[in-house]
């Protein structure tokens, strides 16, 4: 599979699992949902996050980006941890989102071109 392709996969995952729903104008994905099944459901997620993380390193991305971005994926799984309260601080913190931004930087214009990130 191209790099190309990998980004798009990574976009369509990013927007299912950070975006995809809206209620009142409000997004939110699957990320918080899943979540809600204890244990696995937040172990699900964060392995799934890795997903832009691996793509990263395919790109060879600057060592800082990849920093940052398993910076936000821990935050994420620390938040998730939390019972409850975690699950609805998930609902605004889009880990997902963010690293795909950090890595939309470091696409070739090629990829990108005629595309919008959600």
């Amino acid at each position: 599979m191209s790099i190309q392709a990998h980004f798009r996969l990574a976009k369509k995952l990013t927007r299912l699992l950070d975006s995809q729903f809206s209620i009142y104008g409000f997004r939110f994905g699957l990320d918080p949902v899943i979540g809600l099944f204890p244990g696995i459901g937040n172990w699900l997620t964060t392995l799934t996050s890795f997903n832009l993380f691996w793509l990263a390193y395919r790109l060879h991305v600057p060592s800082q980006i990849y920093l940052h971005m398993i910076l936000t994926i821990i935050i994420d799984a620390l938040i998730t941890s939390i019972p409850i309260a975690g699950n609805i601080i998930d609902f605004f913190y889009k880990s997902n989102v963010k690293n795909l931004m950090l890595l939309s930087r470091y696409v070739d214009g090629e990829v990108l071109e005629g595309e919008m990130i959600n």
